[in-house]
């Protein structure tokens, strides 16, 4: 009868002289099991998570230079493939922030109109209720050299408007910087602004 020490020595030859039939089946095995494999090594990860963490991070400061290397001439062998990547990732972001460009020193609307938003949040002039992609839209179509003005002012003695789309408009910015925070009618809209001069006659 074999001792635990001969059947191990038995084998580990029976391997080495079968090593390719081994990784044969172990391969066919794994394309049969790919369900299998993958619900087992995601609930191993789970379970294992901090023992894992701290094997990496061990490899990790025991390799360090090694590591360096590989990542080097991985990045050599491709570099072409990771330009091409870089380059299409910049083109969809592009894409994708294109509504928001304007000319250089108009600013980006999706930052006004959040920043308008948090800020008239605090006077409790922003309803639970309000449609965030209608304000932004409005803000996108502001044109230039105009700025977006609540028609009844968000803080003031008599009345508190809201930060609604219904509530907004578009006016220059200078006469928006006089308005501040007035109310008045549409018939007065303008009342702030000085007088026009009287006609002298004749």
């Amino acid at each position: 009868m074999k001792t635990a020490e001969q059947k191990k020595k038995y084998l580990a030859d029976y391997y080495a002289r079968n090593k390719a039939k081994h990784a044969e089946n172990g391969r066919i095995w794994r394309e049969k099991n790919r369900e299998k494999q993958r619900i087992y090594w995601a609930n191993y990860r789970k379970n294992n998570r901090l023992s894992l963490l701290e094997k990496k991070r061990r490899y990790a400061a025991e390799n360090a230079e090694k590591i360096r290397v590989a990542k080097r001439n991985w990045y050599l062998k491709n570099k072409e493939r990771i330009g091409k990547r870089q380059l299409e990732l910049q083109r969809e972001r592009r894409k994708r922030k294109k509504i928001y460009r304007r000319p250089r020193g108009y600013g980006n609307p999706y930052r006004r109109e959040k920043t308008a938003f948090y800020r008239i949040k605090r006077y409790t002039g922003v309803p639970k209720w309000v449609n965030r992609k209608e304000l932004l839209d409005f803000y996108s179509k502001c044109p230039l050299g105009y700025a977006v003005d609540h028609i009844v002012p968000i803080r003031h003695k008599m009345v508190c408007g809201l930060h609604v789309p219904w509530n907004l408009q578009y006016l220059p910015e200078s006469e928006n910087a006089a308005k501040g925070n007035h109310y008045f009618s549409s018939d007065f809209r303008y009342f702030w602004l000085p007088p026009a001069p009287a006609s002298s006659t004749a």
